[in-house]
């Protein structure tokens, strides 16, 4: 099936509506309206802009994907950040936090924030309870030595078990809450006492700009870990975020195996 036809079905569907409404109201068949979700025939361009309409989405959502804009809204912030551009980062709360696409992630984080409470209780309140920007540098620095095999041998700092009794390996539970640190950080801190924090934490580095060093040390890697698994869910819809972060992108690169085509 190819990428359009499961938009259209998957806006449809998350609008509750039926093929049989949806054809009538583009004075078409249900049966030549279902081609279009088989993947069979392709709408042209006037009908497509119909079709979001009559399904209340974004025409650029229907024929690009809710995933391609919102990484576009992603590269962008992460450009203008290590650019140290503060009026963009100011605009990062209303830009990507508000986004509908990011509600989908948040859910993602808030479950599993919920798991690690409830089952690394010393590890939630050391790093995810109030986190700083020092706990959250640290939290990406240990992400990055069992990563690399740099701590293999050690026991692990963070186990946890999934509801389907999915086991995490260190890294990618490391990396999941650096993730939710990060994201818990942004949101309870407004731009300028992130930056206060990041100047004071920087101690005597000179010649950086505090914007520049909170970017390089957690924005970035933030958005980039996120931006890397939504690149997973492309193709279908950020519904498939949870397990493209889980099973996909928390992978190393050097360690990634044969990944399947799709998520489903």
């Amino acid at each position: 099936m190819n990428t359009l036809a499961k938009r259209i079905k998957y806006y449809r569907n998350k609008k509750a509506l039926t093929q049989e409404f949806v054809a009538t109201e583009l004075g078409m068949k249900a049966s030549n309206y279902a081609k279009y979700e088989s993947g069979e025939r392709t709408p042209k361009d006037e009908r497509l802009l119909l079709l979001a309409q009559i399904i209340g989405v974004p025409y650029d959502f229907l024929y690009t994907g809710a995933e391609r804009a919102f990484l576009d809204l992603l590269n962008v912030h992460i450009q203008s950040a290590v650019l140290g551009d503060f009026d963009s980062f100011c605009a990062f709360r209303s830009d990507v936090l508000e986004d509908e696409a990011y509600t989908v992630i948040s859910d993602c984080f808030e479950a599993w924030y919920n798991i690690i409470k409830e089952q690394a209780y010393g590890f939630y309140e050391d790093y995810l309870d109030n986190p700083t920007l020092k706990s959250t540098v640290v939290l990406h620095r240990l992400y990055k030595e069992y990563s690399h095999g740099r701590l293999q041998g050690m026991d692990s700092v963070l186990e946890l078990s999934l509801p389907d009794e999915m086991e995490l390996d260190d890294a990618t539970a490391l990396k999941l809450a650096f993730c939710i640190a990060a994201s818990k950080y942004l949101t309870d801190n407004d731009p300028d006492a992130i930056l206060d924090e990041a100047e004071g934490f920087m101690g005597k580095i000179d010649d950086i700009d505090s914007l520049v060093y909170f970017a390089v040390t957690v924005f970035v890697p933030f958005l980039s870990y996120i931006g890397d698994a939504v690149e997973f869910t492309m193709n279908t819809n950020l519904d498939d975020f949870e397990n493209a972060f889980l099973y996909g992108a928390l992978t190393p690169p050097d360690e990634t195996e044969d990944e399947p085509d799709d998520l489903d």
